[in-house]
């Protein structure tokens, strides 16, 4: 409850690429203003603790007031930003500033520092306040509608390597009146920006083959993620079917028959359609859930009598995998090379240490 009320969100931020297109897809493109993207250098690792401290004790002294609540917070933040910690080669480093990569908290503390320096960028203050048309940024990519040349642009970026002296900005400005952000590519064109889907050139159509011992859930899983996106993304008639046929392509590249993708097309399209005639729409069922390890078709059948009989949803999985095959297990009955849980008993009085390690124990007592 108590975290609910400390809840962050920056203005400027956008979650994906579908949200930053609803916010952009409506804006006139004007003469004179082009694209420009800016990219936060080691956004986490250049952190400083000090003042993200501060930004967080003024965010929680405004949202929570109980004094006891308060001080328990804050006391809880420096326990999460103090476990800056990891190991290499049986040695263990603390970094004396930044956050953790992989800590869960850390990008949401990077987002009240970022949206700090934000103020200073979009506020009244900022001499280049009126050249900014928008700004939004996802984590630390950043687009921004610029409306001035290239001697005020350099100005702009220099003055924002001058905010704090631990971020540092990259710039990308538009190339034929296009720019790749978020994995799709912004054309700014005919009084408004059009869409496309835009992969990098290290792009490879490596899937699960068709021919591979999976359920069909898990092969199709990659091929939905990339339907949504041909739906979700508004683009023209042409760059639609060029997208189509390239998720085609890389099906029947990987043994799928084309059917394979008009089918699940099909069944995006009219999940698509109820949405729109019926939004909220619960399709679901409280049905119990049975799991069943997937050996081809007989799975299939099992899976077909189990529903018939005991009215309930059958989830499939792979009994091989790589960590089956790559991980070297040979001393799996030693504790210590183990993760767990553990428990250490004070020298000097009866208290105990419980805690819960993901790695092997030893390596925590080495």
């Amino acid at each position: 409850m108590f975290i609910d009320k400390c809840k962050f969100s920056s203005i400027h931020s956008v979650k994906n690429n579908i949200d930053l297109i609803h916010k952009i897809n409506n804006v006139t493109v004007r003469p004179g203003c082009r694209l420009i993207s800016f990219d936060v250098a080691s956004l986490f690792t250049s952190i400083p603790i000090l003042k993200l401290r501060d930004l967080v004790y003024s965010h929680i002294d405004v949202n929570i007031l109980d004094v006891q609540v308060n001080t328990e917070m804050k006391r809880l933040f420096e326990i999460c930003i103090n476990q800056n910690y990891f190991a290499y080669k049986g040695r263990f480093y603390s970094f004396k500033d930044g956050l953790p990569m992989g800590s869960p908290l850390s990008p949401l503390l990077a987002e009240v520092f970022m949206d700090a320096i934000e103020v200073k960028i979009l506020g009244l203050s900022c001499p280049y306040r009126n050249n900014i048309e928008f700004w939004y940024r996802y984590v630390d990519d950043i687009l921004c509608y610029w409306n001035s040349d290239d001697i005020v642009l350099n100005n702009f970026l220099e003055w924002l390597n001058n905010l704090d002296d631990n971020i540092k900005f990259t710039l990308e400005v538009e190339e034929d009146n296009s720019l790749n952000f978020l994995y799709i590519k912004i054309i700014n064109q005919h009084n408004k920006f059009q869409f496309e889907i835009f992969r990098k050139e290290t792009f490879c159509d490596n899937i699960i083959p068709y021919s591979s011992c999976h359920p069909d859930s898990v092969k199709a899983a990659a091929f939905y993620s990339m339907i949504d996106r041909l739906l979700n993304i508004p683009m023209s008639n042409l760059a639609f079917d060029k997208e189509l046929n390239l998720i085609k392509n890389i099906a029947v590249n990987n043994g799928y028959p084309e059917s394979f993708i008009d089918k699940l097309l099909f069944k995006k399209e009219r999940s698509f359609i109820l949405n729109s005639v019926c939004p909220g729409l619960n399709l679901k069922n409280d049905k119990k859930w049975i799991k069943l390890a997937f050996v081809g078709k007989t799975s299939y059948k099992i899976a077909n009598i189990l529903r018939k009989t005991l009215n309930c949803n059958v989830a499939f999985y792979n009994n091989n995998n790589l960590k089956k095959f790559l991980v070297n297990n040979k001393n799996e009955t030693e504790k210590l090379n183990k993760s767990g849980v553990y428990m250490i008993k004070c020298q000097n009085c009866e208290c105990k240490y419980i805690g819960q390690t993901g790695r092997d124990l030893k390596l925590d007592f080495h």
